[in-house]
């Protein structure tokens, strides 16, 4: 991640303007100029910056004014070096899901779901057709089929079909060998920032793709695989349209439409008990079965 500070003689508004910095540190005393009236000239000049405002005067209005402008968030003088840190790592965190996203965007925006799914096999041809019809619809999704059968191929051709195909969609797998991590990429996490010295005001939060995706679709690949745990929270997001970020108190709303995917035969892990059976019930909504390869010459 290419970080900036600007503060003269540290980085000109000129270099900003020329190099793609993803975080740009902003102190606001910038001799007898005021700081927050850069903010929207370095966000025109490049976009994708993510502004962490520096500076003495800890105030909500101030915060506000801040936020309005352009910047992200913002640190009061004097910090300590955990708090860049965090701050630094919500951002690199932020930046990595909208790579991601833009990435499936333009993936998206090159696919033709009628000449992606071609065949001359009755069955498929089906699959391809009741697709298109549920992607119409607000109602969650469960893909079923074997490896490499194309289910997160078909999800991203519903998202291009679907009335959200102008919202957010990103992709989160559900087989992860931390839970913790699994659980913030998912809903997010606050960020504790209660430590001796001074708060960095509005405290930075880890993105999550729940939050990320709200009006629009989150895959949830190999769902079978997620941990009991967490099951939990998805079952709430599904039913109650709502959830919570990691080591926070509240529920936030969320409108995400959720399409999930799985090899695994979800009755059987059910009835092992190593899958809810009301997040069953929540996910299968519709279900799609993809036949198998052998089964599509």
């Amino acid at each position: 991640m290419c970080i900036a500070l600007c503060n003269p003689p540290v980085c000109t508004f000129e270099e900003i303007a020329q190099h793609p910095f993803d975080l740009i540190f902003l102190d606001l005393l910038l001799g007898v100029d005021n700081g927050l009236d850069y903010i929207p000239q370095i966000v025109r000049d490049n976009p994708w910056t993510r502004i962490i405002v520096i500076t003495a005067i800890a105030s909500v209005d101030f915060a506000l004014e801040a936020m309005k402008r352009g910047a992200t968030d913002y640190l009061t003088k004097p910090f300590e070096v955990p708090q860049v840190i965090l701050v630094t790592q919500s951002v690199a965190r932020r930046r990595q899901l909208e790579q991601r996203v833009q990435t499936l965007q333009a993936e998206l925006a090159a696919l033709d779901g009628t000449t992606d799914f071609q065949t001359a096999t009755p069955s498929m041809m089906q699959v391809v057709e009741t697709a298109r019809q549920v992607s119409r619809s607000q109602a969650n999704l469960l893909i079923r089929g074997e490896r490499g059968t194309g289910k997160g191929r078909l999800a991203r051709a519903v998202h291009a079909w679907s009335d959200q195909a102008a919202g957010p969609f990103a992709a989160v797998i559900c087989r992860h060998e931390s839970a913790d991590e699994l659980e913030i990429e998912l809903f997010g996490a606050a960020v504790n920032l209660s430590m001796p010295g001074p708060a960095s005001g509005l405290g930075a939060a880890q993105s999550g793709s729940v939050p990320f995706c709200d009006k629009g679709i989150l895959l949830l690949e190999e769902v079978g695989q997620l941990p009991m745990r967490l099951q939990p929270r998805l079952v709430q997001l599904l039913e109650d349209r709502e959830y919570e970020r990691q080591d926070e108190s509240g529920r936030r709303p969320s409108d995400v439409r959720i399409i999930a995917t799985t090899t695994t035969d979800l009755r059987s892990a059910v009835a092992q008990g190593t899958f809810r059976e009301d997040l069953l019930l929540a996910l299968d909504v519709i279900a799609i079965e993809i036949p198998p390869l052998r089964k599509r010459p």
